[in-house]
């Protein structure tokens, strides 16, 4: 429903504190506790824009005094209940703010943040928008600001899918993984969540990916590991590259044992694959002396297996069988 209705006639009695609140709402248009929708609601019914100390040239207006005071609060309910500021226009105007607040840095750039609390708001749209012509410089001062600014996790969660996981996808680089980091410490189970869901859609994982995923905080790296291996249904060969990024001679032997029975699990997939034969290797020499807890599904692995790291698996995973009946006898 669209009503055209004029703006109010300040009475000289109001017009200084009327005039007063427009510009203060002007001005801290931008500001964290600017509710973006009233804005607009309001500037139906006030001039909300190029306010001055003189009274703007009013053409229609309404008596404030007359006996139509009801059907005046009727109509104003109307429109803004009616005539809401279009979605997209809401998303293009707070994308614009914090690109502009980006791109002019200052000391007082946080005050000036728009109210991502909002729970009117569409957050997905707003850092997808976002997202289109961010520099990495930029992404990063984002997620500064997102920690100092908001603690609502939706905030958080709509930052780190649309933002933050994307820029792994750019090179690597040391702000770019400080930055991923300190998500890490501050938010691990919403990054935990998106992370794992992002490298589960993916089939193919760049070097920056992979650089990134292998300099991640070590409780977190051991964290993602097990995630990966609760979530993966179907276990396949580029699946490989990112266990062989997150495990190394620091990783829980726990979080190793599970890696070796879900290897057996899928190992008759794998018979000849020379890239599952290659990180069973490093994954017999990472568990050691530890590789007794699960050497019955080590065995079934070795057995079952024909690719070209044949020999070399059975020669080490001998040679720890042998120490052990070594050393057993001296028990």
């Amino acid at each position: 429903m669209n009503i055209r209705v004029p703006r109010y006639e300040f009475c000289e009695e109001n017009k200084p504190l009327l005039m007063s609140f427009i510009k203060k709402a002007n001005q801290y248009k931008s500001n964290p506790f600017c509710n973006l929708n009233t804005h607009h609601s309001l500037s139906k019914i006030l001039q909300m824009t190029n306010v001055s100390d003189e009274s703007p040239e009013v053409t229609d207006t309404i008596d404030l005094t007359s006996d139509n005071e009801d059907e005046i609060d009727t109509i104003i309910t109307q429109i803004l209940e009616d005539d809401p500021q279009p979605l997209d226009k809401i998303v293009d105007d707070v994308a614009s703010t914090i690109k502009e607040i980006l791109q002019n840095k200052s000391n007082e750039t946080c005050n000036e943040m728009p109210n991502l609390n909002d729970s009117n708001l569409d957050l997905d749209a707003i850092f997808n928008k976002l997202s289109e012509d961010l520099t990495v410089e930029n992404s990063v001062d984002l997620g500064i600001m997102m920690i100092s600014l908001y603690n609502k996790e939706e905030v958080i969660k709509a930052y780190i899918k649309h933002i933050l996981i994307k820029q792994l996808l750019a090179e690597h680089s040391d702000r770019l993984q400080n930055n991923l980091n300190t998500f890490c410490v501050n938010y691990p189970s919403v990054l935990q969540e998106e992370l794992t869901r992002h490298l589960l859609d993916s089939s193919n994982y760049s070097n920056a990916v992979l650089k990134f995923l292998n300099a991640l905080p070590r409780q977190f790296r051991d964290k993602l590991l097990r995630n990966l291996l609760l979530t993966i249904k179907n276990l396949e060969e580029c699946h490989f590259a990112l266990f062989d990024a997150l495990v190394d001679d620091l990783t829980e032997t726990t979080s190793l044992n599970r890696l070796v029975e879900f290897m057996s699990k899928n190992r008759d997939n794998y018979t000849m694959n020379k890239v599952f034969g290659k990180f069973l290797l490093k994954v017999i020499q990472l568990l050691g002396d530890d590789l007794s807890a699960v050497e019955k599904p080590m065995s079934h692995i070795i057995e079952n297996h024909r690719s070209i790291w044949k020999g070399k698996i059975q020669k080490i995973y001998q040679e720890f069988i042998q120490d052990r009946s070594l050393l057993s006898q001296f028990v």
